[in-house]
C-alpha cells in the first residue's frame, strides 16, 4: 500500500472515475470530487497529500479552486498536478501559483499514457514526502 491520499477534482465524471479506479488499484486512497465546490467540501473532512485538478469546470474553475486551496491555513502546501484540456497561455500559467508541480494535457494522450504520467508524479511526490 502507498498510504497516500489523493484528491481528484474534475467535472468529467467518466474521467474522474477512470482515474479513481486506476489509482486506487495502484494502492492510493482517492477522494474523487465532481467539481471544485465538492472538492472544497471534501477538504473539510480530510486533507490530501496531493491534488490533481482540472482547470475547465463550471461554477468555480480550477484557477479559483487553487486560489481557495492556497488560502486555507491548513492546506497551503499541498502539491498540485493540473490536468487540463485547455491550451494554457503565459497569463494562465502565471495564475498557477503555489504548489503546482506539473501541468498535464488531457488532449493528445491516451488514458494509459495519462495514468502512467500521473502515477509517476504521485510516486515522486510520495517519496519526497517520506511516505513508504
Amino acid at each position: 500500500m502507498n498510504y497516500m491520499t489523493l484528491l481528484l477534482v474534475d467535472d468529467d465524471v467518466d474521467l474522474l472515475r477512470l482515474l479513481q479506479r486506476r489509482l486506487e488499484r495502484d494502492g492510493y486512497d482517492v477522494i474523487a470530487a465532481e467539481g471544485s465546490r465538492a472538492a472544497l467540501h471534501a477538504l473539510q473532512r480530510s486533507l490530501p497529500d496531493l491534488a490533481i485538478v482540472d482547470i475547465l469546470m463550471p461554477e468555480m474553475d480550477g484557477f479559483e479552486f487553487l486560489e481557495a486551496l492556497g488560502a486555507r491555513a491548513e492546506a497551503p502546501d499541498i502539491p498540485v498536478v493540473v490536468l487540463t484540456a485547455m491550451d494554457l497561455t503565459d497569463e494562465d500559467r502565471s495564475r498557477l501559483k503555489g504548489g503546482v508541480e506539473r501541468v498535464i494535457s488531457k488532449t493528445g494522450a491516451n488514458s494509459e499514457e495519462l495514468l502512467a504520467e500521473l502515477t509517476r508524479l504521485v510516486d515522486r511526490s510520495r517519496r519526497e514526502a517520506g511516505h513508504p
